[in-house]
């Protein structure tokens, strides 16, 4: 094989290689607006306002992603199971994606939320118009006392985690965080050790340069 020979070949396996790269990631890109035009529930969503572009479905619909493969998994299913989604934004988008689709009580907590109280069209999403310390020196301890699960969920959240996680009691609590410019962290209360999150990777399917996804299955 000549020199000449050696790279033509060589060239088309880098091209064809690269094809294939391209294939794939665009196909994991997709996947969450694929999904989204899936559900029989996506109408349901577009009426009550929630996304104004596609970049805020694929964020809000990798952290549903990240809680359904979270081991051991969480029953969709189980209204016993609470759901609380700090720095959520104008619109509960993130809340409302899990109220859409399980059977959780999910709350939005966001100081900008243009909704308060009872959310009109979305069953079980309750909407909070403050910060997430403002939330929690609202309520009782009681209020985040569970026997059951409690989720917490952050999406480009520019506040800590620690406020709301501190002060659930619970048998389990899960946290998922895709940070932005804030770093997300829980710390062990009374040392300040960071705890490290059981699962971090990034997901190509979030239409941002932000697609870190922190997962840790159960806060001590």
């Amino acid at each position: 094989m000549t020199r000449e020979t050696r790279a033509a070949v060589e060239v088309e396996a880098y091209e064809s290689a690269r094809a294939a790269y391209l294939r794939k990631l665009n196909t994991r890109s997709r996947k969450y607006l694929d999904e989204f035009i899936g559900l029989k529930c996506s109408a349901d969503m577009l009426a009550a306002g929630l996304f104004p572009n596609s970049k805020e479905v694929t964020e809000s619909f990798a952290a549903y992603y990240a809680l359904r493969h979270v081991r051991p998994v969480l029953d969709l299913s189980d209204p016993g199971i609470t759901l609380y989604c700090i720095g959520d934004g104008t619109q509960p988008r993130t809340a409302a994606t899990f109220a859409f689709r399980s059977a959780w009580q999910c709350h939005s907590i966001d100081p900008r939320l243009k909704v308060v109280g009872k959310h009109p069209r979305v069953q079980r999403l309750h909407c909070h118009a403050w910060t997430d310390r403002e939330f929690v020196q609202s309520h009782t301890a009681e209020t985040f006392a569970s026997l059951c699960p409690v989720v917490v969920v952050a999406v480009h959240n520019h506040g800590s985690l620690d406020p709301l996680v501190h002060v659930i009691s619970s048998p389990q609590i899960v946290v998922v965080s895709i940070p932005c410019c804030v770093e997300q962290t829980i710390t062990t209360p009374g040392t300040g050790e960071k705890i490290r999150p059981d699962r971090e990777y990034q997901d190509m399917g979030i239409w941002s340069p932000k697609r870190t996804v922190k997962i840790w299955n159960s806060v001590p």
